[in-house]
């Protein structure tokens, strides 16, 4: 390690995470000063763009419009039906994800019922904190 001195004219020992002064940053100066054009779009959004793209298919001897992602669905269900064992647990995975995602969503709770909860979660917080008041009043005495 070398030796190098600060503005104030102190050692300054040069090593890890220590540059020499005159190789350091200045003020307002920065590796990457433009950094990320704004509104230049990430992998996902290009991904989201891409799959909603329309591509022409012919089922059944007619022609018709459908997403890129809805047809890679569908080839991907027409492989896994032909026998593909790569195709076939891919489909399985990814149906198996989306039920599990499905069923994980929350209820919807009528408005009548959500009333019936709440004034009984009410009572049971009253019944406790008269409860404690109880409670406190008695070991005073």
């Amino acid at each position: 390690m070398t030796d190098d001195t600060v503005d104030g004219g102190a050692n300054y020992k040069v090593g890890y995470r220590k540059p020499p002064v005159h190789s350091r940053f200045g003020p307002g100066n920065r590796a990457n000063p433009r950094g990320r054009p704004k509104g230049s779009p990430n992998l996902s959004s290009v991904l989201k763009r891409a799959a909603r793209e329309k591509v022409v298919v012919t089922e059944r001897g007619r022609r018709r419009k459908i997403t890129k992602i809805e047809a890679a669905a569908k080839q991907l269900l027409t492989q896994a039906a032909s026998g593909d064992p790569r195709a076939i647990q891919l489909a399985i995975e990814l149906l198996d994800r989306l039920e599990r995602r499905d069923s994980a969503q929350p209820q919807v709770i009528d408005s009548a019922s959500r009333a019936q909860s709440d004034a009984e979660i009410l009572k049971a917080l009253k019944s406790r904190l008269t409860g404690a008041n109880k409670m406190e009043s008695e070991n005073d005495e």
